[in-house]
């Protein structure tokens, strides 16, 4: 049976992402500037009303709100999430009573340059 669908919104200085989980429960990486402010909808289908749900931060970032939410009608939840100032890899860890973690990257300011030629 496939999992359920888990879509994110994600508007970031006025530009929107609409993105899907994939497998695992990672989320496509969303490229932002250090210390951007970002709101967040996350619709969980098949998730019950009032559900709660946990958001940890592993990298640190902040959620100006808190970060123990309740699902609404639709198995939704909203929050903000403030990326940190330095730059660097950011994520936000959303987890519900059944354990199933989801995952929401946003990387800070401008991608890693590669490096050719050195082992």
């Amino acid at each position: 049976m496939a999992s359920p669908a888990r879509r994110a919104s994600i508007t970031v200085d006025g530009k929107s992402f609409d993105l899907q989980a994939q497998i695992g429960g990672q989320f496509p990486r969303v490229w932002v500037a250090p210390g951007m402010l970002a709101d967040v909808q996350l619709a969980l289908e098949g998730v019950q009303q009032s559900q709660l749900i946990t958001l940890y931060l592993t990298e640190g970032g902040e959620i100006p709100g808190p970060n123990r939410l309740r699902t609404d009608a639709h198995g939704a939840i909203a929050f903000q999430f403030r990326v940190g100032p330095d730059r660097g890899l950011y994520r936000v860890l959303v987890r519900g009573a059944d354990e199933d973690d989801l995952a929401l990257e946003f990387w800070a300011g401008p991608p890693l340059p590669i490096r050719t030629g050195q082992l």
